[in-house]
């Protein structure tokens, strides 16, 4: 991630994942990566079909 970042190949990120392991992200995130974090949300969605993805996402794309 640091990498793609440092390559300027995203300038905002979104996180999902279960909520134990968006702890550990959150903990092991350099502060570089965090201050581009602009959604997060805690949940296993995997499994769910791409329609139902969707609406857990924000309709557009928070910005700085």
């Amino acid at each position: 991630m640091e990498e793609a970042h440092n390559e300027k190949k995203f300038e905002q990120l979104l996180i999902i994942a279960e909520p134990s392991f968006l702890g550990l992200l959150r903990i092991n995130l350099p502060e570089q990566i965090k201050k581009l974090v602009c959604f997060e949300l805690d949940k296993n969605i995997t499994t769910h079909s791409l329609e139902d993805i969707r609406k857990h996402l924000p309709t557009f794309l928070p910005s700085h």
